[in-house]
């Protein structure tokens, strides 16, 4: 009997009440679909429920030719990771929900990278984290790189320096296939424009470009969208913050234009995610004047256009909040960061409507009040 791992599937019950599995992809939350026959061999229609999109599991085909469950996976195998960040000091903590952010588990009080803030994290397609760069102590300014595999209680040092030169807030990616793009920053002394990529989960890098299309900042946005491109969003580059959007094709070696001017205010230290059905959606950051915002915005064409979602969420304006990350039904979670009253936050909140509406978790997490964090979601 062949078994087919970790399959992304809708888990659904059906008439009968046992759990039935159909591919993702070929149908919509919501839909009504004939995903199996009853004995009579009558096919059985069932409206999807909420149970979540894209859970892990092992399915096996029975001597019938049907798939059945054998072991059906949690809602989050890893689940949501927040790590380091500045709550009146550095810190290298970390911490788990897997709920959606409603309640946490502290993974480890000090890890074995340096306490830190302004860093960046992505998670593997092998669920593993890789955490790079960021600001803290002796020495301020970091490039070293780091790896987790047991959803970050402990960690292993991949390199003390990478080839690229020790930043803070800087925008980090994975590309599909696994490699790591890292992308501009601040050095203490200059704003990078440059691009890394890393095929050995940050063992060593290649230069993609020195000097990317778009001008050198940091506090910019970076995705990556389903059609495995990147998009660089934002940001400030030393005189202007920034509203504008660029794309690159080829791992960000090139980069084009999207716009010169998105609707959107210019703005740095924003969140950014990119959601499952292709969209960005944008959410709060500072602009001029040192106003925090709490608007929300959404592109469906890889940031050429712009559509406000709200012009007033219903969490606090803020600026540097913990991620905002998609969770696997195409949410988007966001939490902590800094504002006012209270300036550090670590609240965290959830949306379903591509950020348009919200609904608070926690308003104070089992974490300390923080910015500067990193968050990843490991499914």
């Amino acid at each position: 009997m062949t078994s087919l791992t970790g399959d992304r599937v809708l888990i659904l019950p059906s008439d009968s009440g046992k759990n039935v599995v159909v591919p993702v992809g070929t149908v919509a939350e919501g839909d009504r679909c004939v995903i199996m026959t009853d004995t009579s061999g009558k096919p059985v229609v069932v409206k999807l429920n909420t149970l979540s999109v894209g859970n892990r599991v092992l399915v096996v085909p029975s001597n019938s030719g049907k798939k059945i469950i054998i072991k059906s996976g949690a809602s989050y195998l890893g689940g949501i990771i927040l790590m380091g960040g500045f709550p009146n000091n550095f810190s290298n903590d970390v911490w788990r929900s897997t709920d959606n952010g409603a309640s946490w588990t502290q993974m480890t009080a000090n890890a074995e990278w340096s306490a830190r803030y302004f860093h960046c994290s992505v998670a593997m397609p092998d669920r593993s984290i890789v955490l790079m760069g960021g600001h803290g102590a002796s020495p301020a300014f970091k490039n070293d790189v780091w790896r987790s595999t047991d959803n970050g209680a402990s960690w292993t040092q991949m390199t003390a320096s990478a080839g690229w030169s020790a930043r803070d807030n800087f925008g980090g990616v994975v590309m599909p296939g696994g490699s790591i793009i890292i992308m501009g920053g601040w050095t203490g002394s200059a704003r990078k424009n440059d691009v890394w990529r890393s095929d050995d989960n940050g063992a060593s890098w290649t230069p993609m470009t020195a000097n990317a299309e778009w001008s050198a900042r940091n506090g910019h946005g970076g995705v990556v969208v389903p059609d495995g491109s990147i998009v660089v969003i934002g940001g400030y580059d030393g005189s202007n913050l920034k509203n504008d959007v660029w794309r690159s094709t080829d791992n960000g070696a090139s980069w084009t234009q999207m716009t010169a001017s998105a609707g959107w205010t210019a703005r740095y230290v924003h969140s950014c995610v990119a959601l499952p059905d292709g969209s960005i959606v944008l959410m709060g950051g500072q602009i001029a004047g040192g106003i925090f915002k709490n608007d929300v915005w959404r592109s469906t064409d890889n940031g050429a256009s712009w559509t406000q979602m709200t012009a007033s969420a219903g969490w606090s304006a803020r600026f540097n909040a913990g991620g905002g990350v998609s969770i696997r039904n195409g949410g988007i979670i966001l939490m902590g960061g800094y504002g006012t009253s209270p300036t550090f936050k670590n609240d965290v909140w959830r949306s379903d409507d591509n950020g348009a509406s919200w609904t608070q978790m926690t308003a104070s997490a089992e974490w300390s009040a923080r910015s500067g964090s990193s968050v990843v979601i490991i499914l």
